[in-house]
């Protein structure tokens, strides 16, 4: 027990080197791209920093598993040039007994980054694109997705624009039993338009077969007027890609919120297979950090000579990156439906966690 308990407080010592090793280096590249990003607009650069501070915890959860990697390198290669681990198997322990609490301390962390870090991360995210919006760099378009439908909001010089739609289809262009209202800056009602569909061509909304509710002025009394009208096009600063982005980044929602949010993605008429796949996917996370240690554990758990470390170390970095780029692959195929969304998501960890055994099985053998 005391040797296990040491070789976990080693991992874990490095786990936290490590990651803020990699949080140094987010800050210092992604600050400094954003720093450029904010001085090429006019902006003081000091406003890259904020920015990047917000996108920290996302950067973070994607680089865990390299942060696992590299933890567990450093922690075997420090227990094998010391010998400790040719110690411990001459004392009657085997490479599975040594990883009981690597292995332990990784699910822990895979857990608590999904439940707990992907809510902050996402949060956050949306803290950044709220930012990037006071700074005028973003449109204050907002589009959102609910249980009563879409709705979408747009800011003009002298009125609020509001749109609400029960449904959209996949591309993005068509809204049903879509809802029109104009507020005025204090929020007083200005006119409204129901039409059965509503189609946006060229920056415009055409409202066709449209009934429309004016108010009127008439001397010191104000009425509403109602009309109706074969076409209406309204002018707008929507755009499809815009819609289909709002909908389409998953790291913008709380893994606690995703399920309910692929149910109206999936009623609203939107395909829901990107969320589903980045659910099941998250979900898989202790999995994919248990591979990256199990790799590191496998090329580096059994040095002998100090002329092996760094063909060792290549071959760590190289199968760890090979696994990643892997993943990312088989996402793509998941996303374009090549692929079931299930081997998309433990696929790659499992091929990991498999290829590290057999490797540190085969070992085990020939000690």
């Amino acid at each position: 027990m005391k040797l296990i308990s040491y070789i976990t407080t080693q991992y874990l010592r490095a786990v936290g080197w490590s990651a803020l090793g990699i949080i140094f280096l987010i800050l210092l590249l992604d600050g400094s791209d954003q720093a450029n990003f904010m001085s090429t607009r006019g902006i003081t650069p000091i406003h890259g920093l904020y920015n990047s501070l917000y996108r920290l915890p996302d950067f973070l959860l994607q680089t865990l598993p390299l942060i696992v990697l590299v933890s567990g390198m450093v922690t075997f290669i420090r227990l094998s040039k010391s010998m400790e681990i040719i110690a411990a198997k001459t004392s009657g322990f085997t490479i599975r007994q040594i990883l009981i609490g690597p292995v332990s301390m990784t699910l822990l962390i895979g857990i608590m980054a999904t439940a707990f870090l992907n809510p902050i991360s996402s949060a956050m995210n949306s803290s950044s694109n709220q930012y990037l919006i006071s700074l005028g760099i973003s449109n204050a378009t907002d589009i959102q997705l609910n249980s009563k439908g879409i709705f979408l909001r747009e800011e003009f010089e002298s009125v609020h624009v509001i749109i609400i739609a029960d449904k959209i289809d996949s591309l993005g262009t068509t809204l049903y039993n879509a809802k029109r209202m104009e507020l005025s800056k204090s929020n007083v009602f200005i006119s409204r338009v129901q039409a059965p569909t509503s189609n946006l061509i060229e920056n415009s909304w055409i409202m066709k077969d449209a009934t429309s509710w004016q108010i009127v002025k008439q001397g010191d009394t104000k009425k509403i007027d109602k009309s109706t009208h074969t076409q209406l096009t309204f002018d707008t600063s929507i755009t499809q890609e815009q819609i289909l982005n709002s909908f389409s980044d998953p790291r913008m929602i709380s893994i606690w919120q995703l399920p309910n949010f692929i149910n109206q993605l999936q009623n609203s008429g939107f395909d829901a297979r990107r969320h589903l796949r980045y659910f099941q996917t998250e979900l898989a996370r202790p999995l994919i950090l248990i591979s990256m240690l199990l790799v590191a554990c496998a090329f580096t758990a059994t040095i002998k000579i100090r002329k092996s470390l760094s063909i060792a170390v290549v071959l760590c970095l190289l199968t760890g990156f090979s696994l990643y780029s892997f993943g990312r692959l088989i996402s793509s195929l998941a996303d374009n439906h090549q692929l079931p969304l299930l081997i998309s998501s433990v696929g790659p960890p499992l091929c990991g966690i498999f290829l590290s055994l057999s490797i540190l099985m085969f070992r085990e053998d020939i000690t």
